[in-house]
């Protein structure tokens, strides 16, 4: 998955670098797209739990972006390393829990 999803990255890096968006307003963005994961997954059937995984892959592109920008910028912190960290937490559990659920029912 990591060369899959570095590929994207870069490219929406790229475009991101342009902005003035921050890094840890990217990690907002993957919370969110983690979280709309893990709820599309909860219905169980085909289409919502390909849209679940779909949502993931860019919660993970997202993921990737923050670091790169964030190195690119010079603009890395000790509170952006350990946002990025919780949210990764956040997003996998909510959505590993919201994929079983879904899987279930």
């Amino acid at each position: 998955w990591s060369p899959l999803i570095r590929q994207f990255s870069y490219r929406l890096s790229s475009l991101l670098i342009h902005t003035p968006i921050t890094p840890n307003q990217i990690t907002s963005l993957s919370l969110l797209f983690g979280l709309a994961a893990g709820v599309a997954c909860l219905y169980g059937n085909y289409t919502s739990t390909l849209t679940g995984a779909f949502l993931f892959f860019i919660c993970f592109v997202l993921d990737n972006c923050d670091g790169e920008i964030a190195r690119f910028k010079n603009i890395s912190s000790h509170f952006g390393m350990r946002f990025d960290t919780f949210v990764d937490w956040i997003v996998h559990s909510f959505f590993f829990a919201c994929l079983g659920w879904g899987a279930t029912s």
